[in-house]
């Protein structure tokens, strides 16, 4: 682009001398034949820039286009590199950079924000029984659950293998309950079936643990205390949602 516009500039100077100097020669002379000679010259050369210009115009549009076209190119690589591919949650990656900025003092005193931690329970028996695609397929299901019934600035991640993760902002910690035992029947409740054969899967369902920032909190704090509430609902028989309790 730069290029272009460079060499537009040379010839438009070009261009400008020529004038200038057919103007001189214009003013000092009164032979007719001379002066249609100047008249043709300009008139070619005109012509000349007008076509310059028609290029220069189609190639800064078609360097403007190339321009859009990496730019949106760009945010789609900048996208995935933020996103689970198998369930289109943000990824571990995307979860990391959220906790961090949570944790910056200057938002900590202007939201309250919690995060839970999901898991699938037995999954393992899933995949062994139905097999990886089955478990994919359930993967999906539950990702959908969670994108439905949280909105705005809350962000649902996939945190790795069947474990889920929820940063969620400005909600009251019975709030942030209520939600979780929504998801936790949605899940329980559905009746899911093998899409080839129709086949029942069974009763798949879900545990959360979830705990709240603290203004002492250093990085991986609360992430540590709701990973022991996901914990503490597991023992305590599954297909809960635990608060973290000290």
């Amino acid at each position: 682009v730069v290029q272009i516009v460079i060499d537009t500039g040379l010839d438009l100077g070009k261009y400008n001398s020529l004038l200038q100097s057919c103007s001189t020669r214009l003013e000092s002379s009164d032979d007719l034949r001379s002066i249609r000679k100047l008249v043709a010259t300009l008139k070619s050369d005109t012509r000349v820039m007008v076509e310059s210009s028609r290029q220069t115009a189609s190639a800064l549009k078609e360097r403007a286009d190339e321009i859009d076209l990496l730019r949106t190119e760009l945010d789609r690589v900048r996208q995935e590199a933020v996103r689970d591919p198998l369930t289109g949650l943000a990824n571990r990656r995307a979860f990391d950079e959220r906790l961090a900025e949570s944790l910056d003092d200057s938002l900590r005193q202007l939201r309250k924000i919690c995060l839970l931690m999901i898991d699938i329970d037995h999954f393992k028996k899933i995949n062994d029984e139905h097999g990886h695609q089955i478990g994919d397929k359930i993967l999906q299901f539950v990702a959908s659950v969670l994108k439905k019934n949280f909105k705005g600035k809350d962000l649902v991640a996939r945190f790795g293998g069947d474990e889920f993760a929820v940063i969620v902002e400005n909600a009251p910690i019975a709030g942030v309950r209520k939600v979780a035992e929504t998801i936790r029947e949605q899940v329980s409740e559905s009746t899911l079936k093998r899409t080839d054969t129709g086949e029942p899967l069974g009763t798949v369902t879900i545990s959360i643990g979830y705990d709240c920032l603290k203004p002492d909190d250093k990085p991986g704090d609360v992430l540590m205390r709701a990973d022991k509430a996901l914990y503490s609902a597991k023992q305590n028989g599954r297909n809960r949602v635990e608060l973290f309790r000290s």
